[in-house]
């Protein structure tokens, strides 16, 4: 059975979610425009920084 259209989003979101780059938070989104996916994306650092996580690996 093929899933309802705001199931199937939440799957890719889900699966968007594992590329960031936090080890504490997992997020993902998906932009969606009438049935058409826009665009998707993560949390974390920018691109040539940084990742967060090794800003406080001390205070773990």
């Amino acid at each position: 059975m093929r899933p309802d259209w705001n199931s199937y989003s939440m799957k890719i979101a889900y699966a968007v979610s594992e590329r960031n780059t936090c080890n504490r938070v997992f997020v993902g989104c998906v932009l969606v425009l009438e049935k058409c996916i826009l665009t998707t994306g993560f949390n974390g650092s920018p691109a040539a920084q940084v990742s967060q996580a090794s800003h406080f690996k001390d205070f773990v």
